[in-house]
């Protein structure tokens, strides 16, 4: 499956920690429309789909919605083509009931899975870009510890 055959593709996202995040930014970079959905804070998703969308290019949407009920997820898996759940997400969560009842593709730590998205082959596992995203983000904070070290007098 080539990149144009995934332009047209619509993914839902589920749970925005780091490395979801991470995996809506390349979506829309690659002109991809997400749906952002998360059980936590609405106010924190929100801000979190504002930084996604300033990622996007080509017309790529993205549509949020805020704490999801099981009938809603019911609702909103058959308008996707596939689902990436945040990684640990435990089996029992409405949204693999949801997807279990819907054709697609289920994407996860692995890479595509139940289906042939393709969408292995243009973007990193979960995994790995969650992995990339964190190192990057613990370099930044150990450079900053040892600039207010030096800054202090305490590192040599």
């Amino acid at each position: 499956m080539s990149r144009d055959d995934l332009a047209e593709r619509r993914f839902l996202v589920h749970g925005m920690g780091i490395t979801n995040t991470a995996v809506a930014r390349a979506l829309v970079r690659r002109g991809r429309s997400v749906v952002l959905t998360d059980d936590g804070d609405a106010v924190r998703l929100g801000a979190l789909a504002e930084q996604v969308s300033d990622a996007a290019v080509d017309g790529a949407a993205v549509q949020v919605v805020p704490t999801p009920t099981a009938s809603e997820l019911e609702d909103l898996v058959p308008t996707v083509d596939a689902v990436v759940p945040t990684p640990g997400l435990p089996e029992r969560h409405p949204v693999f009931a949801a997807k279990a009842h819907r054709s697609g593709d289920l994407i996860g730590r692995g890479g595509a899975q139940h289906g042939q998205c393709g969408a292995s082959e243009h973007l990193p596992p979960v995994g790995q870009v969650g992995r990339h995203v964190l190192r990057r983000g613990q370099h930044a904070l150990r450079t900053q510890q040892v600039l207010q070290r030096r800054k202090e007098g305490l590192h040599q």
